[in-house]
């Protein structure tokens, strides 16, 4: 049945204070056994052992026991679609399998269509996680970071090749035989985010020819020079810096060598 509460602060503690924690929406089985272990029962208890509470829970988790514990909530609901995204994945089952180049084939899969929702949706990011799980039902997760938020498919499928290949060679079990695999993109963020707009053109986007000549320009001017102490020569790279040193000392002590000879 249903039950109605006046729009009173002292009927609503009433009823609030005597219902039992496991009656708050939030708080599920693990969360309860965690609270009687400190002595609360009901809401009431919340409100009462708030100190403990506040030293063993996170600020988050204290605050909402508290906000409970007082009868206050929200009842602003919210559409999926307001809400931040904080990720965005996709997964696929099938039958066991330790074939290698199944396994990159499946990965390349879902990388594509990871990319596809993060274009349709206009977002990018940073951070790529790989979720495998073996024959056996053991779970394992790794991520690893792409040098730029990216939405690109081909930047994507690297970063989750290395991280599902890491995973696989360094099993205990080989080969590796799996039943899932799943590819998460976090640490988003809008495609026509300001911020984004300052970094440069992906490596794959300059070996295509697309990076822009702005881009190309700041590339060039950021290229570091160094100069031969010994005539002035610049160069781009230490080994040749090295190298040209090299010439220029021996060019110079043949000419001493002849300066000497002549003078004797």
């Amino acid at each position: 049945g249903q039950y109605q509460l006046q729009h009173n602060s002292q009927e609503i503690l009433q009823f609030v204070s005597s219902l039992s924690i496991r009656k708050v929406g939030g708080i599920g089985n693990v969360t309860e056994q965690l609270l009687k272990a400190v002595g609360v029962q009901t809401c009431q208890d919340l409100y009462i052992k708030r100190a403990e509470i506040r030293l063993l829970f996170s600020e988050l988790s204290s605050d909402f026991y508290l906000a409970v514990s007082q009868g206050i909530g929200s009842t602003r609901i919210e559409p999926p679609e307001e809400r931040e995204r904080k990720s965005i994945s996709t997964e696929t089952t099938f039958r066991a399998t330790s074939d290698r180049g199944q396994l990159l084939e499946t990965l390349a899969e879902l990388c594509a269509d990871l990319a596809k929702d993060c274009k349709d949706k206009a977002i990018t990011g940073q951070a790529v996680t790989v979720k495998i799980k073996s024959h056996d039902f053991k779970l394992k997760t790794k991520v690893s970071q792409m040098c730029q938020f990216s939405n690109c498919e081909e930047l994507i499928l690297v970063t989750a090749k290395k991280i599902l290949t890491n995973l696989l060679d360094s099993s205990d079990e080989q080969p590796l035989s799996l039943r899932l695999m799943g590819v998460r993109l976090s640490e988003l963020k809008d495609r026509n985010d300001p911020s984004l707009k300052q970094r440069q053109g992906n490596l794959l986007a300059f070996v295509r020819g697309g990076g822009s000549s702005t881009q190309a320009s700041l590339c060039k001017a950021n290229t570091k020079k160094f100069q031969c102490p010994m005539c002035g020569f610049e160069v781009e790279s230490l080994n040749i810096l090295n190298n040209h040193v090299d010439k220029c000392l021996t060019v110079n002590d043949v000419d001493d060598q002849t300066d000497a000879s002549i003078t004797s």
